[in-house]
């Protein structure tokens, strides 16, 4: 029930919003404008999900599908692990809710050449077969806040961030997918 009512504070007031911006702090680079779908009327509907141990475990965020038209800006992560790949300063850009530019720092010689004398940047390279799915772009599919504050305190704690899966670290504040 606590956080069943804390979250639907949250959604309360984000229902209300056209977008929400996210920026990052010590050194994170992230700046991050997220268009929010329009709602009739914010008493009786809403266009997040108040997220419960019923709905995903462990419980503790509420989460959206953004607007894609205005999503914009950068989302930047020191270090995360990807299904089982870490990544290094990733940096993703956003126009209009897709993919734009990115960047990793995982290879410090990131310019490599192909068998046809192609120059090829490892990192990018990197992005791109497991981020992107070799895709040229992707769209962003969920804007999430994280509550669960006993995660975020244990894995600072006992320095385990790096270590837990994706599924615990969104629970411990914003995150994309």
């Amino acid at each position: 029930d606590k956080y069943k009512r804390i979250q639907q504070s949250i959604i309360d007031v984000l229902d209300k919003a056209q977008h929400v911006v996210v920026k990052g702090c010590n050194g994170n680079k992230t700046d991050m404008k997220v268009s929010l779908m329009p709602i009739g009327d914010p008493a009786k509907q809403t266009i997040f999900e108040n997220c419960l141990a019923d709905v995903n475990i462990p419980l503790g965020e509420v989460f959206t599908s953004p607007r894609l038209k205005g999503t914009e800006g950068t989302l930047n992560v020191s270090r995360v692990y990807l299904n089982g790949l870490l990544y290094k300063n990733l940096t993703l850009k956003f126009r209009d809710g897709m993919v734009e530019d990115y960047a990793c720092d995982n290879f410090d010689n990131s310019i490599d050449v192909d068998d046809e004398g192609n120059a090829i940047n490892k990192n990018k390279s990197y992005i791109r077969e497991n981020i992107l799915f070799n895709h040229d772009t992707l769209p962003i599919g969920e804007f999430a806040i994280g509550t669960n504050t006993t995660a975020y305190v244990m894995a600072n704690r006992y320095d385990i961030v790096g270590k837990l899966p994706i599924l615990i670290v969104e629970k411990m504040g914003p995150h994309f997918a």
